[in-house]
């Protein structure tokens, strides 16, 4: 809709009708945005037996009567995104879930009356799971710890557990024990996560890519830095911090020039990297990270995108140096 001009989605009810009707074949249908859907659009999209993924993000009318429609083809389902339907509950979703064995990836961001006691059913029977994303649900340690021991280490790759208030350093833990073959991991707005959590993090989830620590205020420069008390293993010191592409530190307000020299010392792929919001950063920290640390390789060689802006003792002459 967007690239041909039009900024409002206006499909309703009864195109989703024809399009389940005369694209019987199809096995995916993305509504995200589609805000004037109801109950009725899952009633329709129930009864076509092909379908294997669903988007009806940003849909708010959508409720537990409607998610009830697609129990007939839960079976078949692999990917189920619910992002924004904040009338969803526990109650609905865990008779869906209970019925899905196949769901690869789900989104349920900013469905504030899920916990994580669905979650957890959904863990259990779909053991293939490798994308969950519940930003802004009911998620408490305790809760997050019974979720991570139902996924599989073996195929869990992306978790968002962003803005989950009650989430500490010990559902941190729990993260980095249960899933160590994370890519994306956001726990941006987790502000009872420190040091400690980071620490568990990143000394076992050796190939995150993607990390997102936005206002998690709690953190400082130690979690960077290899601590062989901690984990002695050689191939944590060899792994720690060495894929990472994407990192935001947005507003991290106790990150101090030697927490980016810790970065600097392992980091070489790191492509983003915002720190948007430091103000304890000096010169120093842009001297560590144009510094080459390792093989004459310093971590500015490989950033294309670089937010420095609110660092108010940042100076210009080290900006152009």
């Amino acid at each position: 809709f967007k690239s041909v001009g039009r900024d409002t989605i206006n499909v309703t009810d009864h195109d989703v009708s024809v399009l389940s009707t005369f694209a019987s074949l199809t096995v995916g249908f993305d509504f995200s945005g589609c805000h004037l859907l109801t109950n009725n659009s899952l009633e329709c999209l129930g009864r076509a037996t092909q379908i294997r993924v669903i988007s009806l993000e940003n849909c708010p009318k959508i409720d537990d009567k409607g998610v009830l429609y697609l129990l007939d083809i839960a079976e078949k389902l692999e990917v189920l995104n619910f992002a924004g339907a904040v009338h969803l509950t526990d109650q609905a979703l865990a008779q869906l879930f209970g019925k899905c064995e196949r769901l690869t990836a789900v989104n349920v961001n900013n469905c504030i009356h899920v916990s994580h006691e669905v979650l957890h059913v959904l863990a259990l029977h779909n053991h293939k799971l490798s994308d969950l994303r519940c930003s802004g649900c009911d998620v408490s340690d305790s809760g997050l710890s019974m979720i991570c021991s139902a996924l599989s280490a073996k195929h869990m790759r992306s978790l968002d557990i962003s803005f989950c208030r009650d989430v500490s350093d010990y559902g941190a833990i729990s993260v980095a024990e249960s899933c160590p073959e994370l890519r994306y991991l956001n726990l941006s707005g987790l502000s009872r996560v420190s040091d400690r959590g980071a620490r568990h993090l990143l000394a076992k989830c050796w190939y995150v890519t993607e990390l997102n620590l936005e206002d998690v205020f709690l953190l400082n420069d130690q979690a960077f830095f290899f601590d062989r008390d901690f984990d002695g293993r050689l191939a944590a010191d060899e792994n720690m911090l060495k894929h990472l592409t994407y990192l935001s530190l947005r507003d991290c307000v106790n990150i101090t020039d030697d927490g980016i020299k810790g970065l600097g010392e392992r980091c070489r792929k790191i492509e983003t990297f915002i720190v948007r919001g430091c103000d304890k950063l000096t010169d120093q920290s842009l001297s560590w990270m144009s510094h080459p640390f390792e093989d004459n390789f310093s971590m500015v060689d490989s950033i294309r995108v670089l937010d420095i802006s609110n660092c108010a003792l940042l100076t210009s002459d080290a900006v152009l140096e």
